[in-house]
């Protein structure tokens, strides 16, 4: 059996965001899966941790204006 390692983020975000929102702002660190909660939060997945490592991700804060 292959293991394969993923980081999960749980994200929330205003009401009026897509999925292509996520996209964007998840992508630079590899491929991006997402699971939707309701309309203002989902669960990010990213495969490549050797991107989320070194892009050192801590927190991603999300611009209203």
């Amino acid at each position: 059996m292959i293991q394969k390692e993923i980081i999960l983020f749980y994200v929330e975000f205003p009401p009026n965001w897509q999925t292509q929102d996520l996209f964007d702002l998840f992508s630079p660190y590899g491929s991006v899966f997402v699971g939707w909660i309701n309309e203002t939060s989902a669960f990010v997945a990213l495969q490549n941790v050797d991107n989320v490592k070194k892009g050192n991700i801590k927190k991603i804060t999300i611009n209203n204006n």
